[in-house]
């Protein structure tokens, strides 16, 4: 079984993801900001022995590092998600806030991520087939943008699918996608979203546990289709 580290499991996709990795037997390092949620204490109640739980904030340089010094004691992480990420209930409109905006997205989308896989990059290569799966959105795809609005989220998400692509290249022996969870019931996503937490997490879990190498680089969604850039 794999070595997961999964950012911002308190709830939503990152909370679903951690449950199914646990469930399938592998064991999971989750972050989150502050104290567990109710939901994340019943899980440690059941997987415990497999669930370990760091504090992380992904816009603070002090936090990340603090958090991979506390990950020295693994051999290795298997498997990285990027999951945290913000979308600025703000963002739809042009204005004269649409900088600061997007400032704010591309501290935690882009340079949170970009750090958090920075430092544990050594562990990374440490695995016989290392993984980084950064959650972006196909609302960061040039190619499907039909509505445009949204600055901050989709100008973060695209750089965020560049990083991943010149990563890929740089590192070859690693596996490294970007993938659309789908638009999913979470506090980011909304009530009226199609799609549950649950199902979007096993649809991520089946591509993440199938990525071979061919896969690198690329950008999927969690039916395993992939998606333009």
């Amino acid at each position: 079984m794999a070595q997961f580290v999964i950012t911002a499991v308190n709830k939503g996709i990152g909370l679903a993801l951690t449950k199914v990795a646990l469930e399938e037997g592998h064991d999971v390092v989750g972050t989150i900001r502050s104290q567990p949620s109710e939901a994340l204490r019943k899980i440690l109640e059941v997987h415990g022995d497999r669930l370990q739980i760091n504090e992380l904030d992904l816009t603070s340089t002090e936090s990340v590092e603090r958090f991979s010094t506390e990950l020295k004691s693994l051999a290795k992480v298997d498997v990285l998600v990027n999951n945290a990420g913000v979308y600025l209930k703000s963002d739809s409109q042009f204005d004269e806030n649409t900088e600061d905006r997007i400032r704010e997205s591309l501290a935690t989308n882009l340079f949170g991520t970009l750090r958090v896989t920075e430092k544990l990059l050594p562990l990374l290569l440490e695995s016989a087939s290392g993984k980084v799966c950064s959650i972006s959105s196909l609302m960061g795809s040039i190619t499907d943008n039909k509505s445009g609005g949204s600055y901050g989220y989709r100008i973060s998400k695209a750089a965020l699918n560049m990083l991943n692509r010149s990563f890929a290249i740089d590192f070859p022996k690693l596996i490294a996608v970007v993938l659309h969870p789908g638009w999913v019931q979470t506090d980011m996503g909304g009530s009226g979203a199609p799609l549950l937490a649950e199902r979007s997490a096993e649809g991520l879990m089946t591509v993440i546990e199938g990525l071979r190498k061919e896969d690198t680089g690329k950008f999927y969604d969690y039916k395993g289709a992939e998606l333009p850039f």
